[in-house]
């Protein structure tokens, strides 16, 4: 574990000491690593433990925490359920937490990616059709609509279903100025069987734009619309 990222992450995890940003990434962690899953396992009891402990004005732990008579038979059982309610406790709250996470997810997904293949449809708005000029399976219609700090942009994708398009693929929305200005103006993975709907913007009015693209990951262009 010397070498691993996050081998020192799980008491301040348990704790409650990572920054959130930190402690979402932990998280994510959690789901793949066995290893630090058993570590966090482990010290789900600490915060409770503690909380059992009092801290006086001066921060230090009170005398009256500790006795001088012979603990009762009771307490190392007493402590153990402790525990054991403390990590049940911990589990649901975690389960919870990751129903919330894959709940908003799915929304996130939803609303910038297009829904999952399960998810029904919605009808497409009409747009104008994009051309194909590259061998990505990937069509779509694009709607622009003049604002006053720019153009509003409504890219609507399909892709072909999972057995001929058996993985997801990297696209780029590119809007290039009369100028040759160029902008990049979102980014997305394209999932088979899915046909999301992709919002972005442009400080380009619809005047002033003389190509919009679609293009893969390695920069070439697979959708356009000339203007």
């Amino acid at each position: 574990m010397d070498d691993h990222p996050f081998a020192t992450w799980d008491a301040a995890y348990v704790l409650g000491a990572l920054p959130p940003e930190d402690r979402h990434t932990y998280e994510q962690h959690l789901r793949d690593c066995p290893r630090c899953s058993k570590a966090v396992s482990k010290l789900v009891g600490l915060p409770g433990l503690l909380s059992r402990v009092s801290i006086d004005d001066d921060g230090r732990v009170s005398d009256d925490d500790f006795i001088d008579e012979e603990p009762p038979a009771t307490l190392l059982p007493a402590l153990l359920n402790s525990v054991r309610r403390e990590r049940n406790r911990w589990r649901r709250a975690t389960a919870a937490a990751y129903v919330l996470a894959a709940a908003c997810l799915v929304a996130v997904s939803v609303w910038a990616f297009g829904p999952s293949p399960s998810t029904p449809t919605k009808q497409t708005p009409p747009g104008t059709q994009m051309t194909a000029v590259g061998a990505q399976p990937i069509s779509a219609q694009i709607n622009l609509t003049d604002v006053a700090w720019g153009t509003k942009i409504e890219i609507h994708c399909e892709y072909p279903q999972p057995a001929d398009y058996p993985s997801a693929i990297s696209f780029q929305l590119v809007v290039i100025g009369r100028d040759t200005q160029t902008q990049q103006v979102a980014a997305w993975r394209g999932i088979p069987g899915t046909t999301p709907t992709i919002a972005a913007a442009t400080d380009l009015s619809t005047v002033d734009i003389s190509r919009i693209e679609v293009r893969d990951s390695a920069g070439q262009p697979v959708l356009t619309l000339r203007r």
